[in-house]
């Protein structure tokens, strides 16, 4: 069964999207352009955590001075018409809700007028089953993202790392670490990263401006500290603490926690997914499944 995408006030078969590049220049060609991807799970027919989602969209929008093409009320209403035309597939959909900056002025930068809605619907990313129960190998690569705190769609760095780096090492995925020491952790190409010391805490980077402030990060945390009373520090820690940790694990939408047992080709404790990596991911999934707030 197809999927259907939004694009031009229109329900259009995700395979035919065709997006007109003059309408588009700075998206396009500045690259211009913000997303927040959320999922809906299976027979669900609700977006989870849809309304922080769309909190945190419309916030990258005025951090970087774009303006919203829809407000809050029509934006979902659009959203309601995309589930209920997808509401008869059966698997998950990833929903890319993206602002895209909008025609151009004379000067080849300044958008005119609204961005541009597109919603994208797609099949998640299918990660290897071996993530899951062996763990992932990263590498780390010394990049902070500019305007970290917002979730565009710009990924030259991450991309250019997986062609060298990570194809290098035959690894998995990056690791940002901060460029000015070369050693503080801060987050991955598109997820937050997690680490559980001998005490048995967590640490994950603090909301400082340097890391995005992801849904499922948050949703982890509160899943740590109410359900699970572990105590969470959010701090900064170095390499050289990762791989001495416990426990790794990295966080986001589409990967809900994936263990990592190996950084920068040091193996992390004895290189198996840890046990408590395992506990809060099925907390997790069971948080989501007998949520009754998808919408909050």
């Amino acid at each position: 069964m197809e999927l259907f995408s939004w694009y031009q006030n229109e329900l259009i078969p995700t395979k035919e999207l065709k997006i007109n590049f003059t309408d588009d220049i700075t998206g396009q060609l500045r690259g211009f352009r913000i997303f927040t991807a959320c999922v809906r799970f299976g027979s669900n027919k609700k977006i989870f955590k849809r309304k922080k989602h769309i909190k945190r969209l419309y916030k990258s929008a005025k951090l970087i001075k774009m303006k919203s093409p829809y407000s809050k009320t029509d934006l979902n209403k659009i959203i309601d018409s995309v589930i209920e035309k997808n509401k008869d597939y059966d698997g998950d959909i990833q929903f890319d809700i993206i602002f895209s900056g909008g025609k151009t002025s004379s000067d080849g930068f300044t958008p005119l007028g609204l961005s541009t809605l597109i919603i994208l619907s797609v099949k998640p990313f299918d990660f290897p089953d071996k993530f899951f129960k062996e763990g992932m190998k990263l590498v780390t690569f010394a990049f902070q993202r500019p305007f970290a705190n917002v979730k565009y769609t710009f990924y030259l760095p991450a991309i250019f790392a997986h062609l060298t780096i990570v194809k290098d090492q035959e690894a998995d995925g990056i690791i940002f670490v901060d460029p000015n020491d070369n050693e503080t952790i801060l987050e991955g190409s598109s997820f937050n990263v997690f680490m559980i010391n001998s005490n048995d805490q967590i640490l994950t980077y603090p909301l400082n401006g340097k890391i995005l402030k992801g849904i499922t990060r948050s949703i982890v945390i509160k899943i740590c500290e109410k359900f699970k009373d572990l105590e969470v520090l959010e701090q900064s820690f170095t390499k050289n603490e990762l791989i001495n940790s416990k426990e790794v694990f990295i966080t986001s939408t589409t990967r809900d926690i994936m263990p990592v047992t190996n950084v920068d080709g040091f193996i992390i404790n004895d290189g198996k997914p840890g046990k408590l990596t395992i506990e809060l991911r099925e907390a997790l999934i069971e948080f989501r499944r007998n949520s009754n707030s998808n919408l909050n």
